[in-house]
């Protein structure tokens, strides 16, 4: 059988077994986990906040996210989230998003197969942004004010094989409202690495 990426997940052993039988995948890629961080966050006139979430596999076929996002409910209220357009239903990722809230100040965001076809099952979601979150900003979030977003992440492939993870956290600074939403400023720290479970 031909050597490629077609066949990866018929062979047991995670990726250093894909390694030592060839399989082309690059330096460096093995070891570094799957990454979730924040970008592009926006605050509008109407109150609201913005933040892209954005993948980055490290070269690894993930095809289920499970993401639990934290936010401090007193600066934060009405969570939403909406799917990329370019991996939702009926492209070739056929992904679809599930939101559900937990907790007070917990939104959990699942990426699943939209459908059961073989090609929906094994399709890999790629590097990017995935989805676009929006809160309601409270009152007490004054300008200056601090709003701190927490990740943690689970991230699988077809096979239902966890691999290793870091979410990235963000402190983000609301900036005065203009007539033109302000681009925001994020600190970023990375959280603990979660081992995977093969």
């Amino acid at each position: 059988m031909e050597k490629g990426f077609k066949n990866v997940f018929a062979l047991k052993g995670g990726f250093q077994a894909w390694h030592d039988a060839g399989y082309p995948i690059e330096v460096g890629s093995i070891d570094d986990p799957v990454q979730i961080h924040f970008n592009d966050a926006s605050f509008s006139p109407d109150y609201t906040l913005s933040i892209n979430v954005t993948l980055n596999a490290n070269k690894k076929p993930v095809s289920i996210i499970s993401l639990e996002i934290g936010f401090e409910a007193n600066l934060l209220t009405n969570p939403q989230a909406l799917i990329n357009p370019t991996i939702e239903p009926k492209t070739p990722t056929d992904r679809m998003l599930s939101i559900n809230i937990p907790a007070a100040e917990t939104l959990k965001l699942d990426f699943l197969p939209a459908s059961q076809t073989q090609a929906s099952l094994n399709a890999v979601i790629p590097d990017g942004v995935i989805a676009t979150v929006t809160f309601d900003v409270t009152p007490k979030a004054k300008s200056g004010t601090k709003v701190k977003l927490t990740n943690t992440l689970d991230a699988i492939d077809s096979q239902k094989r966890f691999f290793r993870t870091a979410g990235q956290n963000a402190t983000i600074t609301i900036e005065p409202i203009t007539a033109v939403k302000p681009i925001l400023k994020i600190a970023a720290t990375w959280g603990s690495i979660k081992r995977n479970k093969w």
